[in-house]
């Protein structure tokens, strides 16, 4: 429950800094988009996972980049791209391909002066808690 408790009070902590620009921008570009991709690797990549099937059930035609059916992206389309650093090669790539596609792109990211800025995308900014900023309060063992 302790843990619960935690989560529930770090989102309390973030969601009203994501009331920015970047939240605007993305919410226009979804309802705009003739089609939704999602990129993104790791932990981001399988948030967007979740995020893209329930896209799909809400009638929405949603692909996540990579995968055996994902279309061509092209232009009315929109692609979210996710990273916590921002500079995560793959997605970061499939930024710049979507966009000289003529796509829509938005990224989602923890760092605001991530180098999606150079995508010429909106940016949507969510801050992580101190603690989970930090590699050195990461315990070695996990890295050992």
């Amino acid at each position: 429950m302790r843990a619960a408790a935690t989560i529930l009070r770090e989102l309390a902590a973030v969601l009203p800094q994501a009331a920015n620009d970047g939240a605007v921008a993305l919410e226009q570009a979804m309802v705009r988009a003739n089609r939704i991709f999602t990129s993104g690797a790791g932990r981001s990549g399988l948030m967007l996972t979740a995020f893209t099937n329930r896209l799909m059930h809400l009638g929405l035609s949603a692909h996540r980049v990579g995968d055996v059916t994902s279309p061509a992206i092209r232009v009315g389309d929109l692609l979210i791209v996710a990273s916590r650093s921002g500079s995560t090669a793959g997605p970061l790539a499939n930024a710049h391909i979507a966009a000289a596609s003529g796509a829509a792109v938005v990224a989602v990211t923890a760092d605001p002066l991530s180098p999606w800025r150079s995508a010429q995308a909106p940016l949507l900014s969510l801050p992580l808690p101190h603690q989970y900023n930090r590699w050195d309060r990461c315990s070695s063992r996990h890295f050992s």
